[in-house]
């Protein structure tokens, strides 16, 4: 008869193993779909980025013509080690400057915008990059265009004493 009382046990924690697993079953599926997108979107923005960045030097080479400023990018420069604002880097053809393309978000709006950055710690100007985004850099504040240059040139010369 003890063998029927154990038999009798370990069935009633069998059931409750199963209804514990049936509960998970159906988050942990959900969590295991959202895991594999993230590591896809990573891994596929981790790959995609020197095409986004080559595709973007050359958008910003024919704006910098048709505005008639006489800077040509000419290559990408790695992402620097330290924090700083989100952009890509770029070098400038003849020139020992490089050139941060970024963007500063305004009332909702996102403005391109290219740093030139001389001598290398100094930001020359911010200006930006695009037919909106002349028309809504007007509008900026100067406090907020010095913010964006004071974080360039925190993260240029943080970047140059590594």
């Amino acid at each position: 008869m003890s063998g029927d009382a154990t038999d009798t046990v370990s069935a009633t924690e069998r059931k409750k193993h199963l209804l514990i697993l049936k509960k998970l079953k159906d988050p942990a599926l959900f969590f295991g779909w959202v895991a594999g997108l993230l590591a896809l979107s990573a891994l596929l923005w981790g790959l995609c980025r020197p095409l986004t960045a080559s595709y973007l030097m050359h958008a910003v080479n024919r704006t910098l013509m048709t505005t008639g400023q006489a800077v040509v990018l000419s290559g990408v420069l790695p992402h620097p080690p330290v924090r700083g604002p989100m952009g890509i880097w770029y070098t400038i053809k003849d020139s020992s400057d490089v050139m941060c393309i970024f963007t500063i978000m305004h009332d909702g709006i996102l403005l391109p915008c290219g740093a030139r950055i001389v001598d290398e710690s100094t930001v020359q100007e911010i200006f930006p990059v695009g037919n909106h985004a002349r028309q809504v850099f007007s509008r900026l504040s100067e406090g907020t265009v010095n913010l964006y240059a004071a974080r360039i040139e925190n993260s240029v010369s943080q970047w140059s004493k590594k």
